[in-house]
């Protein structure tokens, strides 16, 4: 019986792990479209390479941000 409740308990943790992976999936796909649109309307607006620019810095910092937290 208690195999069973830790089955039941591990079955649990990877399907809520699973499912974290599809909700950050999800909205890195979101993020990605919104800008997409948001650099199509600045681009538009004839800002040029501003948005570029700011997406890219933004990237940067998050990497550094993510690789930060991978060397600890």
């Amino acid at each position: 019986m208690k195999c069973l409740v830790v089955y039941i308990a591990i079955k649990e943790i990877l399907l809520a792990r699973e499912v974290i992976v599809i909700l950050k999936l999800f909205f890195s796909a979101a993020i990605v479209l919104i800008s997409f649109f948001v650099i199509s309307y600045f681009y538009n607006s004839q800002l040029g390479a501003i948005p570029f620019l700011l997406l890219s810095i933004f990237f940067l910092y998050r990497a550094m941000k993510v690789w930060k937290q991978k060397g600890r």
